[in-house]
């Protein structure tokens, strides 16, 4: 599964103190994030979402969910 991770992406989640490399250690996946892209298969994705749960508190949660709504509301009108 191949998994997009933009530098605005690892920023933002750099300002709530998440460093996504650190999950991914934390969580057992021998993977960095190159080029913007990682490839995790199916077992190793369940692995990092769990680690998600098991670091982010509820307020983190809550801005990533502002964040995802945001970016659904404007991609309309983004395209063309």
């Amino acid at each position: 599964m191949k998994i997009m991770v933009s530098e605005q992406f690892q920023c933002f989640m750099a300002s709530l103190g998440v460093d996504l490399n650190s999950l991914l250690e934390a969580a057992g996946i021998n993977k960095v994030v190159w080029q913007e892209q990682l490839m995790l298969s199916d077992v190793e994705y369940w692995q990092l979402m769990n680690e998600f749960d098991n670091q982010l508190t509820d307020e983190m949660i809550l801005s990533l969910g502002i964040l995802l709504t945001l970016i659904r509301l404007c991609r309309p009108f983004l395209q063309h």
